[in-house]
């Protein structure tokens, strides 16, 4: 048992209640967790086994039950890194006074605080330090002590992403399975499309795919801008199509010869649930391309491959039926982007004729 016992809420994070039980009791954050190390598992494993037994050490030393039923970040790693930020501690300082950590600080995509209009900051706005759990429990920079209800930080327009993230969680209560269940059934789909935006608005401000999987490396303000535009782009269908298009002749400026190279990265993230647009937008273009992008090459192979056609079956067919726009290039077969239409349909009167 801890000398300071404190309430967990229904409302928080297993994360940030063990942050609550050492400041009541007076540990460094980093002492905390080794403790808990030595008597149960690390305190950042994902393994769900060690989660477990995290979660009844620190039930058993708090005397509360309910630390069962708040929601526990490094049990979601596995499953939902791609929404949660492990890679920053982020606040806002007029909520901070309150001592609030609501559970949707710690989402990827929530940038700027609804309720008051202005940035989340994870570095100290006098000396530039990491804003640190020590720092939270300290309520202050570490380094320079400027308490952290007293960071600036200047209003800014809210991101739509932002306000997604608010208005999911603003009312949460409940575990890490509720937590992850409100992810997938409000959240899911329009920050997976937002994943496909970013890569595209990247490319098109030349930021390359390497740069963007070490998000430490930009600023929040550089990701704020990032999510301000692809919620632009995101508002109509014909951005979404611009921004493919413009993709597509950068693509070819930097030596791509055929579509499929162009958007080989944009394809793969095809998978995820929530790049429906995105892919129907993508279909369009190839179907009735823009004359800015309608010359570039398309392999026939790869058309089979995405349109899941039998190896070589539109192969003969553009042979036999259309031979003539086949371009004349060394490889494998390949026709003008704008003369898909017209091989896809030939293929698909060849097989009702069958």
């Amino acid at each position: 048992m801890l000398l300071v016992r404190v309430r967990p809420l229904k409302n928080e994070s297993l994360q940030s209640y063990c942050m609550k039980l050492a400041q009541s009791n007076g540990y460094h954050f980093s002492a905390f967790c080794t403790q808990i190390g030595k008597e149960s598992k690390r305190y950042k494993s994902t393994k769900i086994d060690d989660r477990k037994e995290i979660v009844q050490l620190i039930t058993d030393i708090s005397g509360y039950e309910e630390v069962g039923d708040v929601v526990d970040f490094q049990a979601c790693y596995k499953t939902h890194k791609s929404f949660v930020d492990y890679a920053r501690i982020k606040i806002c300082p007029k909520c901070i006074k309150n001592h609030d950590l609501p559970l949707y600080w710690s989402l990827k995509t929530y940038i700027v605080c609804v309720d008051h209009q202005i940035p989340m900051i994870d570095k100290c706005s006098s000396c530039n330090s990491n804003i640190t759990e020590e720092s939270l429990i300290k309520s202050c920079c570490i380094e320079c002590l400027t308490p952290l209800n007293e960071m600036s930080s200047d209003k800014v327009k809210i991101d739509h992403y932002s306000e997604m993230c608010h208005t999911a969680f603003s009312t949460f209560q409940g575990d890490t399975l509720a937590f992850t269940n409100t992810i997938e059934n409000t959240l899911r789909l329009g920050l997976e499309e937002l994943i496909i935006l970013k890569h595209v608005y990247g490319e098109l401000c030349g930021q390359y795919r390497a740069q963007e999987k070490k998000r430490r490396l930009f600023s929040l303000g550089e990701l704020r801008e990032k999510q301000l535009a692809c919620g632009v782009i995101a508002q109509d269908i014909n951005n979404v199509r611009g921004a493919l298009v413009k993709y597509a002749e950068l693509k070819i400026l930097a030596g791509h010869i055929n579509l499929g190279s162009a958007f080989i990265e944009v394809i793969q993230m095809f998978k995820y649930q929530g790049a429906k647009r995105v892919k129907e937008v993508f279909e369009s273009i190839l179907f009735s391309p823009p004359q800015e992008i309608d010359n570039i090459g398309v392999g026939i192979n790869w058309l089979e491959k995405y349109f899941d056609i039998p190896p070589d079956n539109l192969v003969d067919v553009v042979k036999n039926s259309c031979s003539n726009f086949i371009l004349k290039t060394q490889g494998r077969e390949s026709i003008l982007l704008k003369d898909v239409k017209l091989v896809v349909e030939t293929y698909d009167a060849s097989t009702t004729k069958h």
